[in-house]
């Protein structure tokens, strides 16, 4: 079985696009010398991705997930290893570009969070965070069929 959980190295490499792209923004306001407000455009581009990364990661800290060949494993904090194949309805919680082409604006596409309905209720969610392939990873072993997309309102 492999064994996924979230760590720093997995973070940066989710941030670095972000923090790529605020250095461009910066460079091309300091190279154009521009007006100090600009400067607050590199804030606006950043927080939505710093909300999420930190959302996720306070989720996530505790969660690890187990796959094997047919099936999916989410274990918690006390030891509860769940069954994620078992899940009725599995929602996508992401970007635009999870489904279609599109250029990210605001928010890195790496952020997705993936939500689990179980037959009694019970819902469980892991993010990104634990491995950008996570998505790939889900859609080889649970029916299309059982799988919805949402979309993050700002892109």
């Amino acid at each position: 079985m492999k064994e996924i959980k979230a760590s720093i190295s997995k973070d940066l490499i989710l941030l670095s696009f972000t923090i790529i792209r605020v250095a461009i923004y910066l460079s091309i306001v300091f190279l154009l010398d521009l007006s100090v407000y600009f400067y607050y455009g590199a804030a606006i581009i950043m927080l939505p991705t710093f909300y999420l990364h930190f959302k996720y990661q306070i989720a996530d800290s505790t969660k690890k997930v187990l796959l094997s060949d047919k099936e999916i494993f989410l274990v918690l904090n006390g030891g509860e290893q769940i069954n994620l194949i078992e899940a009725e309805v599995v929602f996508y919680h992401g970007h635009v570009k999870l489904t279609r082409s599109n250029i990210p604006f605001l928010i890195n596409p790496d952020y997705y969070n993936i939500i689990f309905k179980m037959g009694d209720g019970r819902e469980f969610s892991v993010s990104s965070l634990l491995d950008r392939k996570l998505k790939n990873y889900v859609n080889a072993r649970i029916d299309n069929k059982r799988i919805n997309y949402e979309y993050y309102m700002l892109y």
